[in-house]
């Protein structure tokens, strides 16, 4: 039978027939392709005979089933309309700590054009560019706070400084704050402004954010991918200088090497990656003679590379790889056309790749340490052992938000 009302119904075993019933006019059902889903509002149909608690089973599946269905297809559509649920990670509002300043033209991303154009897949994406999504989160905040401030009073001890230069996101440099909402994105102002007001007067702090805005109108950051540009990075070290009293090496006294097309991470992470506009990676390689091994493991032996590496003839997704040979555990630069100068540690993920390089004109010796993966000593054994003067924190934004980012801090700060 087909299992609708007045029709028949057979139970068989195997090819034979066994019984074979006719369905009451009265009853109602839901068909899902040739099987029948029946209930009753006032009495229980037993189908076939002996097998009552089976099919109650069955019919107590399929009702919990579409219970669960009207409810997705519900929660989808608040979702969409964004009346209800906001993404978890702009679940908290950063507490304002600085006074409202006078409204300045803005030289950034025009959203307002492309507010028709914004589409979420895994990145978010505006008209031609992709952006990474960032959200604020008070206890992960204050756990970076805690970590970088406790290393720093053991190391205010021993005469070494430290200083806190976090890397800010696209989406806080070129969006407009007002925007920002719409995109489930938090401040990146107040949430540098959150981090660096609580943390310790012995360490010193790096207003990277500031900087940048100054010069959004550039490109400063790539539109298929999460990292800066090198001319971000530039900018990026522009603050610290000022921050450390130190003189900025102008950018035309570093060498210009155009690497052709880049296509990044965000290329397959957004909705629509053919509309992304493409990028190009420019480097600066340093003046001087600089010594660059890279010791791509823990208690590995070291191997020499070039500050920047030719990847020109690269894949156009590997390039970014041009910078300080792609990750590595520890990278150790050494300035052999200075004589003598101080020395420092650079704790730091991707983003502080094309952001070193620079600092090899105030520093002769430069441990850059992957926070990350790097687990051979301790920051406060190498720092001791290797008699630094300076030890810089210059984490991408989003690592001082996360479980763990702040799990690593934690770790290499103990």
């Amino acid at each position: 039978g087909n299992g609708k009302p007045g029709g028949r119904r057979c139970r068989c075993e195997g090819s034979r027939c066994v019984t074979e019933e006719k369905i009451p006019e009265e009853s109602s059902g839901i068909f899902v392709g040739k099987q029948s889903l029946l209930w009753y509002s006032n009495k229980r149909l037993n189908l076939i005979p002996g097998r009552e608690k089976e099919m109650e089973k069955r019919m107590s599946f399929w009702k919990t089933a579409m219970r669960r269905t009207v409810c997705a297809g519900l929660a989808a559509v608040l979702l969409l309309s964004g009346s209800v649920f906001a993404a978890a990670a702009t679940a908290e509002t950063v507490p304002e700590t600085q006074p409202a300043e006078e409204e300045k033209a803005w030289k950034g991303f025009d959203f307002a054009s492309y507010s028709d154009q914004v589409s979420t897949k895994i990145a978010i994406q505006i008209g031609d560019t992709g952006f990474n999504q960032l959200g604020f989160s008070q206890v992960q905040s204050d756990r970076y706070i805690e970590s970088i401030s406790k290393f720093a009073d053991d190391m205010a001890e021993k005469g070494i400084r430290v200083i806190s230069a976090p890397a800010p996101t696209s989406v806080g440099v070129m969006i407009e704050e007002q925007y920002l909402p719409q995109i489930r994105c938090a401040s990146q102002k107040d949430m540098q402004a959150y981090l660096h007001s609580g943390m310790s007067e012995n360490v010193v702090k790096v207003d990277v954010f500031s900087n940048l805005l100054e010069h959004n109108d550039e490109y400063l950051f790539f539109r298929t991918d999460h990292h800066w540009t090198a001319l971000g990075g530039y900018y990026a070290y522009d603050a610290l200088c000022k921050a450390l009293e130190m003189e900025t090496v102008p950018l035309d006294k570093f060498t210009e090497w155009d690497q052709g097309k880049f296509t990044g991470s965000l290329y397959g992470r957004v909705s629509h990656p053919s509309r992304l506009r493409a990028d190009n990676l420019v480097a600066y390689v340093p003046p001087g003679d600089i010594l660059m091994t890279v010791y791509r493991g823990n208690h590995y032996k070291g191997q020499e590379h070039p500050v920047i590496a030719d990847f020109t003839m690269f894949d156009p997704g590997s390039k970014y790889s041009a910078f300080l040979s792609g990750e590595s555990v520890l990278t150790v630069l050494e300035n052999r056309s200075m004589e003598e100068g101080p020395s420092c540690i650079v704790v730091k993920d991707s983003f502080g790749n094309c952001y070193v390089p620079y600092l090899t004109e105030h520093y002769k010796t430069i441990y850059a340490v992957d926070y990350r993966i790097y687990r051979e000593k301790t920051l406060k054994e190498l720092a001791v052992e290797k008699g630094v003067n300076d030890v810089i924190f210059a984490p991408y934004l989003i690592a001082t938000q996360a479980t763990d980012g702040n799990d690593f801090f934690k770790l290499i700060c103990r």
